[in-house]
């Protein structure tokens, strides 16, 4: 399948958009894509051209079916609305789900679903080889939101941005902003606040503004040029280093070693994190990251990690929420919000009755290479119950499971990996 490019999701968007302006609201939704920020947007006029505001209560659901209840989200999507035309179900945590028996009953509300629901299914990435990801592309209107480029989409986004408040950027103050910021919109739509606040009745925001309001803007460019260059993605870094040094101010040989420092001080603080964590150290904690849900007040316990061979990401299986987490340690370091960079569901085969145990998983390891993580759970049954342990294989590249093993022990905890040739 041909990868979605930016000017793919901006048009999908539009087109969503326009539906809704026109009153065509469909049963059946996909939108998938990491770029949260308009994706939450979507979300919300689809919610409030849908449901009256007063009987929004009533008529919006949101679950999430990683601990294979599928069921469950399909039921709420077949109850009627209450004092409303029609109601809203938000479904998460779908994307591991396999067992015939859920993708039969999803295939059959494809086939006719609800006309007084919009059933809306949410993923950051799906997984194109599960028979779930083409269901629900043939049947749903699929709206994507992958990141905006920063070359033309981004800036435009914010020229519109800013228009929409009643100010005005300049063409080259919002490519510059682009290349302080980056494209994460939630970000960018902050910064842009803030600037739109600033000049009140003048209306104009330019790279003056941006300098005296945007704040570490250039240690986020340094924070991307160290994820381009960890990945070997030399294109990439080259692009990143051109567009730093086109919009600094500093001479090229100051500005060199800045950069040179900055990368330095990434390294060491992954470094001396992961050294501290190695030891056990008290009062060691330099950052905290939620992982596994995103309720704060939520309960996921974080069982066991494991680290990537290169330092850069932990992967975290949570008991209570039948998930695994991939933490980005540079951006926990940061604070960045979005430092769970994936949360993948793992999710048992079916009992022979159809019931679906909860995975609970508790294992982990990571390949020598990296490429994959391994982990293993399960429910603790009586010493003499048969075995019910579980072992799941996640590609680390494509952030799914993509083997699951099962009958191994009861309540599995420990892992060892025995290297050899993964392929």
């Amino acid at each position: 399948m041909k990868k979605p490019t930016s000017a793919d999701a901006v048009k999908s968007q539009s087109e969503f958009h326009r539906r809704l302006q026109s009153g065509r609201i469909a049963p059946l939704y996909l939108f998938e894509g990491a770029e949260r920020y308009l994706r939450d947007q979507a979300l919300k006029k689809l919610l409030e051209v849908a449901v009256d505001a007063a009987a929004r209560d009533f008529n919006f659901a949101r679950i999430s079916v990683a601990q294979g209840n599928l069921d469950d989200a399909l039921a709420m999507a077949r109850q009627f609305p209450m004092i409303s035309a029609r109601r809203i179900v938000v479904v998460t945590g779908f994307e591991a789900v396999s067992d015939d028996k859920q993708l039969d009953a999803l295939k059959d509300y494809l086939r006719a679903p609800s006309e007084t629901t919009a059933l809306v299914f949410v993923s950051d990435a799906m997984d194109n080889r599960r028979n779930i990801a083409t269901m629900l592309r043939k049947a749903c209107e699929v709206v994507s939101f992958d990141p905006l480029d920063e070359r033309e989409a981004a800036p435009q986004w914010i020229r519109d941005y800013v228009a929409r408040a009643g100010r005005f950027i300049e063409p080259q103050a919002a490519a510059y902003l682009v290349g302080m910021v980056g494209v994460n919109l939630t970000r960018l739509s902050a910064e842009l606040d803030k600037l739109i606040n600033y000049v009140g009745g003048k209306g104009r925001i330019g790279k003056p503004e941006i300098d005296e309001l945007v704040l570490n803007s250039r240690e986020r460019s340094n924070f991307e040029l160290t994820d381009a260059i960890l990945d070997g993605d030399r294109r990439r870094a080259l692009n990143l280093l051109d567009r730093i040094y086109a919009n600094a101010s500093e001479r090229p040989e100051t500005l060199s070693l800045m950069i040179l420092g900055a990368i330095a001080s990434n390294y060491r603080k992954m470094l001396a994190a992961k050294e501290l964590m190695r030891r056990n150290a008290p009062n060691a904690e330099v950052a905290r990251v939620q992982v596994g849900t995103n309720d704060p007040n939520g309960q996921t316990r974080p069982f066991t990690l494991a680290w990537t061979p290169d330092g850069r990401e932990i992967i975290v299986a949570n008991y209570r929420s039948n998930n695994v987490s991939i933490v980005d340690l540079r951006r926990a370091l940061a604070h960045d919000p979005h430092a769970e960079v994936a949360r993948i569901a793992v999710v048992r085969p079916p009992e022979s009755d159809g019931t679906i145990l909860p995975s609970n998983p508790k294992g982990t390891a990571v390949t020598a290479t990296g490429r994959f993580a391994v982990v293993s759970g399960g429910p603790r049954l009586a010493p003499d119950a048969p075995p019910s342990g579980t072992v799941w294989v996640i590609d680390l590249r494509s952030r799914a499971v993509v083997a699951t093993v099962t009958g191994v022990g009861n309540d599995p905890y420990g892992l060892t990996i025995l290297e050899g040739d993964e392929n």
